[in-house]
């Protein structure tokens, strides 16, 4: 096998193959990555795409998981479905003449009018002119989802716009036809340690890989751009673990560990990948609520009933994605999931009202110039278990 790559250096842009770690260019140049997995080259040199691709398409709804995740999203059901079963793929083009695409390490672009911007890592089928798989890349279709999900006619809203793809950093090419793969992502969130994901390229609807050789030229013909190195991309297969926030950033659990939870209305679905959380978990969210404690509960009442405010018009505006995570993690009806979301947001509203009212009682005394009266004052920092079958409404109302 062979890793190849493209660098723009003092002699130009150059093509290099990476053997034993190393970038070996023409001449018997040599370049040691700053970082083996990004390929992030030292200075003088510029890590590029490792092809300029005249094409790029993507496809879409090529793994189960991401049949069913659209199918949740979208409020045209069927088409998504459709698409799964039919033997035609779900195909568009996500840019041409690389107008659109970033290299390896540099930003992405996302939409301002979405609030539900996601990236997608994909494998990538390198495919040459005769419409043949020339060799394999993984790429970042980055897609509008909520946009996506509110038509499917808006779908080129969703997916094609400047810096909405990338990929490299380098092309795979293997000696054998029938290659496996099992993807190894590694997530980094500034200066955390990066966390690495295992995803194994399966079930595929459509594999990009057929068993007949003249099959093979026939479909990947139709794919053939005018120059070499076009690339398809397959579709998205995982999703980062979630964490628990705590102190203002996201953690993972103290000891590591996760679990997985399934969709009670498809078992066979996973929904996330959650943080096992123990008692150094909880002493840590209590030591920073502790530490917290004192600058909020000093703030006057109004600038309390801001951020509540503004945290009701977050789940406003995220309504229909948080019903949507309620019914898959937990099993309610999706239309009253909805209610209930926006329930927990009147619920906030109202609270940001209280802090307006006035709080405590007056009582008359005993002796002759006295005054008697109570105050409200929070207790401090408590841990609450909610039931599992109002998720969002009867945590919001502990608040």
């Amino acid at each position: 096998m062979a890793l190849y790559i493209r660098v723009r250096g003092p002699n130009g842009v150059e093509q290099g193959v990476v053997e034993n770690g190393q970038v070996e260019l023409g001449g018997g140049m040599q370049i040691t990555p700053l970082d083996p997995d990004s390929m992030q080259l030292p200075e003088p040199y510029e890590l590029l795409t490792p092809l300029a691709a005249p094409e790029i398409w993507c496809a879409g709804v090529t793994y189960e998981r991401s049949r069913d995740a659209r199918v949740e999203e979208s409020t045209v059901k069927d088409v998504y479905s459709m698409a799964y079963d039919a033997p035609r793929p779900e195909l568009f083009m996500k840019d041409a003449a690389m107008r659109r695409t970033v290299a390896p390490g540099r930003p992405i672009g996302i939409r301002d009018d979405s609030w539900w911007n996601v990236p997608e890592p994909e494998i990538g089928v390198v495919l040459g002119t005769d419409g043949r798989i020339a060799g394999y890349t993984i790429g970042n279709d980055v897609s509008s989802r909520d946009i996506e999900g509110a038509n499917p006619l808006y779908l080129p809203q969703a997916k094609i716009y400047a810096g909405a793809c990338s990929f490299g950093p380098a092309v795979f090419v293997s000696e054998h036809d029938e290659d496996t793969f099992r993807l190894t992502l590694r997530v980094r969130h500034g200066p955390r340690p990066a966390r690495r994901i295992h995803a194994p390229a399966r079930p595929l609807r459509r594999d990009p890989r057929p068993r007949d050789r003249h099959a093979r030229q026939s479909r990947r013909a139709r794919l053939r751009a005018d120059a070499e190195g076009a690339r398809l991309m397959t579709d998205t297969m995982t999703g980062a673990p979630a964490r628990n926030y705590v102190g203002g950033e996201w953690h993972e659990s103290a000891a590591g560990a996760t679990y997985e939870k399934r969709n009670p209305w498809r078992p066979a679905q996973v929904t996330g990948v959650y943080p096992a959380s123990d008692a150094e978990d909880a002493r840590a969210a209590i030591e920073a609520a502790s530490e917290a404690f004192p600058a909020w509960s000093s703030l006057p009442a109004g600038q309390r009933a801001a951020t509540f405010t503004r945290a009701a018009a977050a789940i406003e505006a995220r309504a229909e994605q948080v019903a949507q995570d309620m019914t898959a993690e937990m099993g309610k009806p999706l239309r009253e999931a909805r209610l209930e979301t926006l329930r927990a947001a009147t619920i906030l509203r109202y609270a940001a009202g209280e802090a307006y009212r006035p709080v405590g009682e007056q009582y008359e005394p005993s002796v002759a110039d006295q005054r008697l009266f109570t105050l409200r004052r929070p207790l401090g920092v408590v841990g609450l278990i909610t039931p599992w079958n109002f998720p969002i409404a009867i945590p919001v109302w502990k608040l």
